[in-house]
């Protein structure tokens, strides 16, 4: 693997999620992607619980490893914006291990502790993403030259703001289509970070020559 590749391998975590979310689906009939969230494949006792967990779970830890491997590549570099923004864009692999295996979410309509962490880690993983993306796209031309990360940024933060703004309406209006504004919302979230560590990768062998 050539050295610029190592970073790329943050590719495999949301593949992964998404990977995830599609076999719960096939192992749970009446499951509806669109009508469905993908917290709902994780509540225990679920049908292919273990087989969807084990495939979170990896996809987190190679996302906090890719965040390891941005970091110390980038450590010579003199941008702590960017940094700071790497490590946030970075945190959901930890507190999606918290609202995935530590705080699951409750079946049924009584809010336990569990359920409420479960909540407030998912809402902790997106507002660091927002953040993260927001500071890496106001900091990554300092250090290197992709004028057009502004733009792209604003782009997918917009779909990912739509979609967490309209999903209590949504909800509450009882329109069935939950699981799929929540994964238009991931996916343009997840888009911008592939493109990202592309990018990146790309540039930091530029960087250094």
């Amino acid at each position: 693997m050539k050295r610029k590749d190592t970073i790329l391998i943050g590719v495999l975590s949301p593949i992964l999620y998404f990977v995830a979310s599609f076999i719960g689906g096939f192992y749970n009939e009446g499951y509806n992607h669109v009508k469905h969230s993908v917290s709902e494949l994780l509540i225990d006792g679920v049908a292919g619980l273990a087989v969807v967990n084990s495939f979170m779970l990896l996809s987190n830890i190679v996302l906090i490893f890719a965040g390891t491997i941005i970091l110390v590549k980038l450590k010579d570099i003199n941008n702590k914006a960017l940094k700071m923004g790497i490590c946030f864009i970075h945190i959901p692999g930890i507190t999606n291990i918290l609202s995935g295996f530590v705080f699951k979410l409750s079946e049924g309509t009584e809010i336990s502790f569990g359920t409420t962490m479960h909540i407030i880690f998912v809402a902790v993983s997106a507002i660091s993403s927002l953040i993260g993306v927001i500071m890496i796209a106001i900091s990554y031309n300092k250090t290197f030259n992709w004028n057009k990360i502004k733009l792209f940024s604003i782009a997918s933060l917009s779909i990912l703001i739509i979609g967490g703004l309209s999903t209590p309406i949504i909800i509450s209006s009882g329109v069935g289509i939950v699981g799929l504004v929540e994964r238009i919302s991931v996916l343009s979230l997840n888009v911008w970070y592939v493109v990202f560590l592309f990018r990146l990768s790309n540039d930091i062998v530029i960087i250094n020559k």
